[in-house]
């Protein structure tokens, strides 16, 4: 049996927007080239906005990331639940896992489930993230393992998931 303590604050959508840039990376970069392409393509017209294309393609990415922890900030200050208040508990058995998160008297939920109830399991340098389905997860951060091994974690995880289980490289 292997258990983590856990705070469901701003640090579980950071992880989450940090992972899924970490796999779209690429798609911002060609984004970005295409517009220092056009840029230069512009120029070699003799058409000055060319300068404007280049200018865009090189702030795009920086540009989008700001925007991305403008809308996460708004989107965390209308989730009550998301707060150093929120902690959260795991325990992940040989058939089975439980998920316990509790806001003080206000708020109680629990959740036991089979494995099978996940769609993926990714294990990162910090933390696993347990994806529900594309686009909803729990994050467990490594540090707050309580009771049993990483690698005790990662063999459960290995022989209830099978391929959906993607351990750290």
């Amino acid at each position: 049996m292997v258990e983590f303590d856990s705070v469901f604050d701003e640090n579980i959508t950071e992880a989450l927007n940090r992972a899924s840039m970490k796999k779209l990376w690429w798609l911002y970069a060609v984004v970005s080239l295409a517009f220092i392409a056009l840029g230069i393509v512009s120029l070699l017209d003799k058409d000055e906005a060319g300068i404007v294309w280049i200018v865009f393609g090189i702030l795009f990415f920086p540009f989008t990331l700001f925007l991305t922890k403008i809308m996460q900030k708004n989107i965390n200050r209308s989730m009550n639940l998301l707060s150093t208040e929120t902690k959260e508990y795991y325990r992940f058995e040989e058939q089975k896992f439980v998920v316990r998160q509790n806001k003080g008297t206000d708020y109680l939920a629990a959740t036991e489930a089979a494995y099978s109830y996940l769609y993926k399991v990714i294990e990162s340098k910090d933390c696993y993230f347990l994806y529900l389905s594309k686009a909803q997860a729990h994050v467990v951060f490594k540090s707050g393992l309580i009771s049993g091994s990483l690698a005790e974690l990662n063999a459960i995880l290995a022989r209830n998931l099978g391929s959906r289980f993607k351990a750290q490289k």
